[in-house]
């Protein structure tokens, strides 16, 4: 394994690290053409794979954990641009898939459940700003969708039983 540089082709350097057959493969940074680093961590076959982090433009980091041919794959966190974290959980496919958890800017949970292609599936919570449960249950594409309960601010029960596409389905709690 070699170590070296590859520029842009004005010149600006792209990419400084390990590398095999001319390609980022190892332990390895990339860089903005403004000079930013863009990430760092590891490569194979000159795609992010492995750990790493990803950053944007302005420096703060907008993906730190695991990368499978150039994609989140793994555990995983993302951040809102402003650096702070947004997301917690676990990756596929460059998508969030299986356990994570949502955090407002503030640092208070959202969401805490289920994933699949990147939207709320299957079981979980919604949060209140407060911190109390706002919906606990089933979730399909974002939405609550099936068995659940829904909580006003305070902790009382507005809603229990079927919901669907996010609506309540029937007029009185069960």
């Amino acid at each position: 394994m070699e170590t070296g540089e590859i520029y842009y082709d004005d010149g600006l350097l792209q990419y400084r690290g390990e590398l095999k057959d001319g390609l980022p493969h190892g332990q390895g940074a990339a860089y903005y053409k403004n000079g930013a680093i863009a990430y760092k961590g590891r490569f194979k076959n000159g795609q992010t794979h492995g750990n790493g982090t990803a950053y944007q433009e302005n420096g703060n980091k907008y993906y730190k954990g695991e990368f499978k041919e150039g994609k989140p794959d793994g555990r995983g966190s993302l951040y809102y641009t402003d650096g702070k974290l947004r997301y917690k959980g676990d990756f596929s496919n460059g998508l969030q898939n299986g356990q994570g958890v949502i955090y407002h800017p503030d640092g208070s949970i959202t969401y805490q459940g289920e994933f699949k292609d990147g939207l709320q599936t299957g079981q979980g919570v919604v949060f209140h700003k407060n911190g109390r449960v706002s919906y606990e249950g089933e979730f399909w594409q974002g939405m609550p969708h099936g068995k659940g309960i829904g909580y006003l601010e305070d902790g009382t029960i507005l809603y229990q039983g079927t919901w669907q596409y996010g609506v309540p389905q029937e007029k009185k709690s069960e």
